[in-house]
């Protein structure tokens, strides 16, 4: 029997089993009806992997750039971040409708090639196979950060190259080839540049490690040489994604907003003791919680043992001990931690590098074994190693109260861990080579690495698989009836979402996106426009009848109004109704489905068209009617603002001290305990459309706005005044009557103002902007090419295409300058003529990036053929 295949397949299985078996329990699909969709898994991710799967499958101009992200924008960096892992590509194998099934198959599969590299790691750079192996990979592999991450399937690839790019660093320092390090360096730069920077930190922490080791200067130089060389070849392979990726984020994360990092200690160091129990693990871990650092209690014991134990080279223990006490460290205090971050603190999910040190104390515990195993245990040196893990025991116990994510039972569980693996390793100690001591550690550490994933698991809700699946496929079907009858180039607006990334699941060009890639300016700009924004987030909620018009809002879905009872219990219940949206009274009804109905804008301007000017735009300004005001005065020529505040009447005010307006003022109650309300009056006028301003700082919690009965809906959270529509007459004017229910005392009704737009002369500004369209003959998510008549005088040609470096414009086939329009939007002057114009994207620095990384691979090929040719002729 080949032992070392059997144990690198139980490597891989034994993850798999006890991950398998969870799902099962749990009734994860495929193997029932709920799923892993859970935090981002099922409101970013999802909808990222839905769009991997149609672009690969059906439209691959998506690669680059796509305007199914937040009107448009580049595609190449949310690549590089959220899709380039090789498990992906098992997503083609499926209908849209089963991505939660296959996720579920892919999340597995990660769990057993962590444990199988792990294996392969101890087993090539030991040279010693036993029992042990398995059972040290399976606690790395189910080590806490992976059950923590598992729904961040983006990072978890990093566990399973990180031991072999260990390998190969072990390699290069035995003077061996630096093909494994190449490899697997490459492929981690490729498959997630974020999570492969965390792992060049620990690499040079360990190649100054060797170095350090090294008998003298000139060695340690030669040797650090023999690193730093393989490095930059792997560097230069992957330059084809690296420098995109790199120029990409210089328009997105780079530029939004941080604070300065305060000199201080996050968390007390002693508290990440805590983290060593099982299933020390829950939902608030997510957003603030400590590092996620279980393993089992033998590599916990081991792996103090380690810088104690004298048969170990003293000088290895000590830069062995700078190393961990830089861990500890990092995961403490905050200008450590934040280097690990690439200079940005994380929003959710922190201390995302302590995989590393996770596998740093397997890695050292397994080498303390190997000492034990072939020379024996120091018991006075280990006992003094069991006494501080017993300190530690009683630290924990002391601070059981502080540690809400640790209970009681699970205390008592790792006590009985701890000791079942200190008498463990006793016998390990007097009968080194007994498989059944093996077999009983492989048991023990198999036991409490399930336990821990089952306890902290069972901590997390999920969606269920049809709670994604019912909405995608209504969506699809929606979007696939407007496909059909319009082939032109338009957007769609929606009122309702189940995630800010509902356009790339349901393939439609939408206004919203959640993702870590949004590009800083056009947050920006939704946050101008008086829509929901943040840093990694922009959603179009809330639309007026002019940015509907300019944007090209061509098609709005609304939730139907004669929904069957099986479409409320199937999809109802997981959406958020975000507008009101009377507005919908200009569109006309196309559609009425079980879910939803689509509305046609007749109003909508395509996405490029011709003015007579250069659209001047203060793209600073932070009040979104000015804003707006600003774009339709410069594009209409016009000294007059559209929107235009309304005169209210405050007809009652009950049980609320007296006030002479509503807006930036403090309302409070004059009897705490009973209800408060206030009722407005707006009178109307015809053709004419109404708005609210809501400030940031209203607590919305604690107000209840409705108007003519109906409760106003508004997506939630909102960082700037945001915009709603309240009301829109048509033809006839309807006085809207609103109530404001207080449930608590002083309410600041921050921005609270009152705006009518006439919508006439929206209409008449369309009209004369639509008399010169941009008429898009062909595009596709990163060209467009048209037919544009330009008149002498009127040759700008404004566009609602936002800009980026990495379009290009031809007119009848010449280069033609562009430039950007409210910090947002590509604009250029045409000449005189009857012209076709083509746009182009190309990501910036694509040819560069692949011209480095084709040059240096046909520079290794023809170095290894000159290598061949040179030992052929010298036999």
């Amino acid at each position: 029997m080949n032992f070392k295949k059997v144990n690198l397949s139980l490597c891989f299985l034994l993850p798999v089993l006890v991950v398998m078996t969870y799902f099962v329990f749990r009734g994860f699909a495929p193997f029932g009806s709920s799923s892993i969709l859970t935090v981002d898994m099922g409101q970013q991710y999802v909808d990222f992997f839905a769009y991997f799967r149609n672009t690969l499958l059906h439209d691959p101009s998506g690669l680059f750039y796509s305007f199914q992200k937040a009107l448009g924008g580049d595609m190449f960096g949310t690549w590089s971040y959220y899709l380039m892992s090789p498990f992906n590509l098992l997503l083609l194998l499926v209908k849209q409708s089963e991505i939660p099934s296959m996720l579920g198959i892919i999340t597995i599969l990660k769990y057993g090639f962590a444990g199988l590299s792990f294996g392969c790691l101890l087993l090539f750079a030991k040279k010693r196979n036993s029992l042990y192996i398995p059972a040290f990979a399976t606690t790395y592999a189910l080590m806490g950060w992976m059950v923590a991450n598992q729904l961040n399937m983006l990072w978890v690839d990093a566990v399973i190259f990180l031991p072999l790019i260990f390998l190969g660093i072990i390699k290069i320092w035995q003077n061996q080839s630096s093909l494994v390090y190449v490899i697997f360096l490459t492929l981690m730069l490729i498959d997630n540049y974020y999570m492969a920077y965390m792992i060049c930190l620990f690499s040079i922490l360990v190649a100054a490690k060797f170095a350090l080791q090294s008998p003298n200067f000139k060695t340690a130089i030669n040797n650090l040489w023999s690193w730093i060389k393989p490095t930059i070849l792997s560097l230069l392979l992957s330059a084809w994604i690296l420098i995109p990726t790199f120029l990409s984020l210089l328009t997105s994360k780079a530029n939004y907003s941080n604070q300065p990092v305060p000199f201080k200690f996050e968390y007390f160091p002693l508290d990440l003791l805590g983290k060593f129990i099982n299933g020390s693990f829950n939902f608030k871990q997510m957003s603030s919680g400590s590092a996620n650092i279980f393993v089992a209690s033998i590599v916990v014991i081991l792996f103090v043992y380690y810088f104690f134990d004298s048969k170990i080279n003293s000088k290895q223990r000590i830069s062995d001990a700078i190393i961990t006490g830089i861990f500890v460290l990092s995961m403490s205090f905050m200008p450590f931690d934040i280097v690990w971050h690439a200079f940005q603190m994380p929003v959710w999910y922190p201390f995302r590098f302590s995989f590393i040190f996770s596998f740093w104390m397997v890695w050292l515990a397994y080498n303390s074994l190997l000492t034990i195993l072939e020379t024996g245990l120091n018991y006075r040196r280990f006992n003094f190693a069991v006494a501080i893990c017993i300190f530690g025991l009683i630290y924990i116990g002391m601070s059981l109260t502080r540690f809400q994510y640790l209970t009681l039972p699970n205390f008592l569980a790792g006590i009985l861990y701890f000791t079942g693996s200190w008498i463990i390793i006793l016998f390990i100690s007097r009968i080194p080579s007994n498989r059944i001591i093996s077999l009983a550690t492989l048991i023990l550490v198999v036991a409490e690495s399930g336990f821990n994933y089952f306890n902290s698991l069972n901590n997390i809700t999920y969606l269920g698989k049809n709670e994604y699946s019912f909405f995608t496929s209504s969506l699809q079907q929606n979007s696939n009836f407007l496909k059909a009858r319009d082939k032109s180039l338009y957007r769609v607006g929606t009122t309702f979402s189940r995630t800010k990334n509902d356009p790339l699941s349901g393939q439609y060009n939408g206004g919203s996106i959640f993702s870590s890639t949004l590009e800083a300016k056009t947050s920006q700009f939704f946050g101008n426009l008086g829509q929901p924004n943040g840093d990694a987030y922009a959603t179009y909620t809330n639309g007026t009848s002019f940015t509907d018009d300019l944007l090209g809002m061509k098609y709005y879905l609304n939730q139907s109004s004669i929904q069957h009872e099986k479409s409320i219990k199937q999809i109802s219940p997981f959406i958020d109704n975000n507008s009101l949206k009377p507005d919908l009274n200009n569109f006309y009804l196309m559609r009425q489905s079980q879910f939803m109905n689509i509305f046609k804008n007749p109003n909508y301007l395509p996405l490029g068209f011709l003015n007579n000017s250069s659209v001047e735009i203060n793209s600073k300004n932070s009040n979104p009617v000015a804003f707006q005001n600003e774009i339709y005065q410069s594009l209409s020529h016009q000294s007059q603002p559209l929107f235009l505040p309304v005169p209210i009447n405050i007809q009652k005010m009950e049980n609320i001290y007296p006030v002479s307006s509503l807006n930036n003022t403090i309302i409070r109650k004059k009897k705490l305990l009973n209800n408060s309300k206030i009722e407005i009056l707006i009178k109307t006028k015809p053709d004419s459309s109404y708005y609210l301003t809501l400030g940031p700082e209203i607590p919305t919690k604690q107000v209840k706005i409705s108007v003519n009965g109906n409760n106003l809906l508004q997506f939630l959270p909102f960082q700037r005044t945001v915009i709603s529509n309240i009301g829109n007459n048509g033809s006839r004017a309807k006085n809207l009557r609103l109530t404001i229910k207080l449930k608590g005392d002083d309410i600041w009704l921050q921005d609270f103002n009152f705006y009518q737009v006439d919508n006439s002369r929206v209409k008449s500004l369309r009209n004369n902007l639509a008399k010169h369209p941009l008429d898009i003959k062909n595009w596709n998510q990163n060209s467009i090419t048209g037919k544009i008549f330009v008149p002498k005088k009127i040759n700008e040609l404004i566009t609602t295409i936002p800009y980026s470096q990495g379009w290009h414009l031809k007119v009848d086939n010449k280069p033609v300058a562009i430039k950007q329009w409210a910090n947002m939007f590509i604009e250029s002057k045409i000449p005189s003529g009857l012209h076709t114009v083509t746009f182009r994207y190309i990501p910036k620095g694509l040819y560069l990036g692949s011209l480095i990384s084709l040059l240096t691979a046909l520079s290794i090929f023809l170095i290894r053929i000159f290598k061949l040719l040179k030992k052929r002729s010298t036999r």
